[in-house]
């Protein structure tokens, strides 16, 4: 029996630090104005210092968060705190800024589709 799992293919690029994939969990029932929590998996060369993950929501941003929590293994992942005021439909899209090599760098841009809903 053989299994499939969805793997970015290539190397990783040459800043040393790659965002896989963002996950909300509440996706679909966030309130504006309420905080909720943002999962974004990533791979890395070495341990990069990450200073900032900055979102845009359908345009509007960027707007830049500290990292609430960090996890490097398999796979890594950074956990943000968000908070947006405007209510409906968006495009989440997010980057990563960190040092390495001190030398300040940017991530790819990786994006998902969320709900926020009025106060």
């Amino acid at each position: 029996m053989f299994s499939c799992a969805t793997v970015p293919s290539g190397p990783l690029p040459p800043v040393g630090m790659k965002l896989i994939r963002v996950n909300v969990p509440e996706a679909e029932s966030i309130r504006a104005d309420s905080q909720y929590l943002a999962y974004i998996e990533f791979e890395s060369e070495g341990k990069p210092e990450i200073k900032d993950v900055c979102f845009t929501w359908s345009g509007d941003g960027p707007h830049c968060f500290k990292v609430s929590d960090l996890y490097q293994g398999s796979p890594s992942i950074l956990k943000v705190q968000l908070r947006t005021a405007h209510p409906g439909l968006h495009v989440l899209e997010c980057f990563a800024l960190y040092s390495q090599d001190r030398k300040m760098r940017k991530t790819n841009v990786i994006s998902t589709r969320i709900r926020i809903l009025p106060k």
